[in-house]
């Protein structure tokens, strides 16, 4: 466990000195072995043991190390500089798409587990965490979560969202199972295994309709969040708006102060040097309220500037939920396509079968009337002993007109198949 915790990636953030890197994984695997004195038989037991520290999911905005914009002496350090804001930003993606992978299998278990599903398609492989922990999310292995809050009113958005996580983790019902393999003396047999699981394959059609689902979900989601963020700075800039209009006010009661000053300076004469002080004063407030002025054209511009990139985004967004739609109109259309392709396979298996019977009852009809026809010979044979050989050669050309008649009416029924099914 130390020398995991001295190859645990560590760097620093404005949110963090120390902050996680990397999720920090440390596996323990047990196994243990018995041996049976009544049939010298060996019990081998298998047990692993993931204990897993995940890293907190980052902000962009928050957490990178921005620059000041100052052009730097050494063109070293800025170089070095920014390849470790690359390298955090590759971090940071990293982090937030496993925890993302994580999230959507979470989620899926605990429907799984509340609907009694069995044929959900669970997205394991989109992530490596996810791959190693597929046995103790939704396996037969005991899993314990630890969810970490911090009491600070500045972290409350991330602590609910850390409690929504833990509640739908704690959906998710396993079904803990020992795995033990039980090995014979001799050396020609395989080890027996006394307990384990399995899965069940799933079709690739509806695999692909579970994840267009699912990425459906997320860009509404994602479409959700840039719309509370270009209210957030609609709200912002009607601050600013109602500020600038208060210093508009602010500068016409000073003109009109001025222009009272003014008046009174005619007037009196004698109180020049008061004026004059109460002038430049006035003068130096002027001259505030404009600097103030500007700072706040500048601050709006920046937010017209912000509001333009959050509609783009949200253009794109829209976009992409567009075509993930028409996708799965696409697969709909093939599903219902095949299965009217069944439909009609169906029907000519059917009618082939229909057919078939009638032929059989066609020629089961002409056999009953050979074999009465023979029954109406052997009598009229005993009755005419005299002209026996004479009515038996009548007797063989009729069965053979017969048969002649059945051969050719089996063979008229079975083209008249072929041809029904062609």
């Amino acid at each position: 466990m130390e020398r995991a915790q001295q190859q645990r990636k560590v760097g620093e953030t404005n949110m963090n000195k120390r902050s996680s890197r990397s999720h920090c994984i440390f596996t323990l695997r047990v196994q243990a072995q018995k041996h049976i004195r009544d049939t010298g038989a060996i019990l081998e037991t298998r047990g692993k043991l993931h204990m897993v520290d995940l890293a907190g999911s980052e902000n962009a905005k928050a957490a990178s190390l921005d620059d000041d914009g100052a052009p730097s002496k050494d063109a070293k350090k800025q170089r070095n500089s920014q390849q470790q804001a690359a390298a955090r930003e590759r971090e940071r993606m990293n982090i937030n798409r496993s925890l993302l992978t994580l999230g959507r299998v979470v989620k899926l278990l605990k429907e799984q587990s509340t609907t009694n599903k069995t044929n959900m398609r669970i997205p394991y492989r989109d992530s490596k965490l996810t791959r190693i922990l597929q046995n103790a999310l939704g396996g037969n292995s005991k899993t314990v979560i630890f969810a970490t809050l911090s009491p600070s009113v500045t972290a409350l958005e991330e602590s609910i969202s850390t409690l929504n996580y833990a509640q739908a983790a704690h959906g998710i019902i396993n079904k803990p199972k020992s795995a033990a393999y039980l090995t014979e003396s001799s050396p020609t047999k395989a080890p027996i295994a006394l307990s384990g699981s399995g899965g069940d394959d799933q079709s690739r059609s509806l695999e692909h309709w579970n994840e267009m689902e699912i990425r459906l979900e997320y860009l509404k989601g994602q479409v959700e969040e840039a719309k509370a963020a270009l209210a957030r700075k609609h709200m912002q800039q009607q601050e600013i708006i109602d500020r600038a209009e208060a210093a508009e006010a602010e500068v016409k009661k000073v003109n009109k102060t001025v222009v009272v000053l003014e008046k009174k300076n005619i007037e009196l004469e004698k109180d020049l040097q008061a004026s004059q002080e109460l002038q430049q004063k006035t003068v130096s407030q002027l001259k505030e309220t404009r600097t103030k002025l500007v700072e706040t054209t500048l601050i709006l511009q920046a937010t017209q500037q912000t509001e333009k990139k959050l509609t783009n985004e949200a253009q794109t967004l829209l976009e992409a939920l567009k075509n993930s739609i028409a996708d799965g109109d696409e697969l709909h259309a093939k599903i219902l396509a095949n299965r009217e392709a069944d439909v009609k396979r169906r029907e000519a298996a059917q009618q082939f079968n229909t057919c078939l019977q009638d032929i059989l009852k066609s020629v089961q009809t002409s056999l009953q009337a050979l074999a009465d026809k023979e029954r109406e010979q052997e009598g009229q044979t005993k009755e005419l002993a005299t002209t026996a050989a004479q009515q038996e050669n009548e007797f063989l050309d009729q069965t053979k007109e017969l048969l002649q008649q059945a051969v050719a009416e089996v063979a008229t029924a079975v083209a008249g198949v072929k041809t029904h099914l062609n």
